[in-house]
């Protein structure tokens, strides 16, 4: 049966194949949203490092950008701050803000979370010289007390690192993969891949993932380092007791002004802020959508159409099938199965191009075999699912003829 169905589509090759194109092109426009979707729920499943359940982002404005470079003047020379009876601004925001019931952590970074911000830069091994570009975020010692921040080995940042000879860092796990595979990174050295910095970094620890742009956010080697305690803060991340509403943030942003009551807060639930980012990152998704779903709608119209006129023009064969003794049922199945093996035919020559991305490796982790493997399977299903639905009604039509009904057919 297989074969008389293959040799009854080989025949009508020539009509079929714009028809077979459409088909093609639909299944590639498939292919790509079932990917993209597919790549999406890969990154969602990932860990990030994160945890926004009861946690706030404040971010500081205003700050005057001559009074930002004196003060990294003065950091930078080793000269002693005045500033509020030389105790240092992170500090006093610390106190301040310690001092609200509910407050369990106060920790500094420079770069916002859930935020479309990103800073790299190349770093490489002291021994070996192997150049690699990272991420880089910069966290102060209490950013380790985040629940979802897990240290795979060593530690996070502590009072021990005053003044170590080597400015501390901790990596995540793949950087530490790709820089020292089978090896114990903690102790090693790096240094910044730059001519006029010599700065020089010891790994102290291991974080399974950091990634400041949420759930989606493309899995990169991250490079964590201190924050100096003499600097002026621009990212506060308040950890608060669980249950605690967004009531007390009156008494935050008064604390915040005690300090500093000339720069402007900005404060901001990290839930707040990670449902925004997800938003904002499923819009090429929805796009996409939107498009297949448009392009799926006529390729389904234009096909209902050419079968019905095709099993019209294929009145008298199906007839004198019907009169040698072929059933409702037998005429039925073939139109069906006909199209079926016209959408494989499509499918195949599309999946021999597709194919190339996981065998080449030309779009790296964002094509895997798991991830072609799922997307041309659900965009098989797709579109045998579209063939079907619209091959289900002229098959029924063609399955109702009769031997008289082809006999008086002109």
């Amino acid at each position: 049966m297989i074969h008389h169905i293959f040799k009854l589509v080989w025949q009508r090759k020539s009509r079929h194949l714009l028809l077979s194109l459409e088909m093609l092109l639909a299944f590639l426009v498939v292919f790509v949203l079932c990917a993209v979707a597919g790549r999406y729920y890969q990154l969602y499943q990932l860990p990030t490092g994160l945890s926004h359940q009861f946690h706030w982002q404040v971010s500081i404005e205003g700050q005057d950008r001559e009074e930002l470079l004196q003060h990294e003047a003065a950091i930078n020379s080793k000269t002693q701050l005045v500033d509020a009876g030389n105790i240092p601004v992170v500090e006093q925001y610390q106190r301040a803000l310690q001092a609200i019931p509910g407050m369990k952590h106060v920790s500094f970074i420079d770069i916002p979370l859930y935020d479309m911000s990103r800073q790299s830069t190349t770093t490489q091994r002291s021994d070996t010289q192997q150049r690699l570009e990272v991420n880089v975020m910069n966290v102060s010692d209490g950013f380790f007390s985040s629940p979802n921040l897990r240290l795979v080995a060593g530690r996070g940042f502590n009072q021990t690192d005053n003044g170590a000879a080597h400015q501390p860092v901790v990596i995540d796990q793949r950087m530490a993969e790709q820089l020292f595979p089978g090896e114990d990174p903690i102790g090693k050295l790096l240094q910044e891949d730059s001519s006029t910095s010599m700065t020089s970094f010891q790994i102290v620890g291991v974080v399974e993932a950091l990634r400041n742009q949420g759930e989606l956010m493309t899995v990169s080697p991250t490079l964590i380092t201190r924050f100096n305690s003499q600097s002026l803060p621009s990212i506060l991340i308040l950890q608060l007791a669980d249950g605690t509403d967004r009531s007390i943030e009156q008494q935050i942003m008064q604390q915040l002004k005690q300090v500093r009551s000339d720069w402007r807060y900005t404060i901001e639930p990290l839930t707040q802020k990670r449902q925004s980012m997800l938003r904002t990152m499923m819009i090429p998704l929805i796009l996409l959508a939107v498009l297949s779903a448009f392009l799926l709608s006529m390729v389904a119209f234009g096909l209902f159409g050419v079968l019905w006129q095709h099993t019209n023009a294929r009145i008298p064969e199906l007839g004198l099938r019907r009169a040698i003794g072929a059933t409702a049922g037998n005429i039925y199945w073939q139109i069906i199965a006909e199209q079926l093996m016209l959408n494989l035919f499509a499918i195949a020559i599309a999946l021999l191009l597709l194919v190339q991305l996981p065998l080449t490796g030309v779009l790296g982790n964002l094509m895997d075999w798991r991830l072609f493997l799922m997307a041309s399977t659900a965009a098989t299903l797709i579109i045998c699912l579209i063939s079907l639905v619209c091959a289900l009604y002229p098959a029924w039509r063609a399955s109702r003829l009769t031997p008289t009904e082809a006999l008086h057919y002109e």
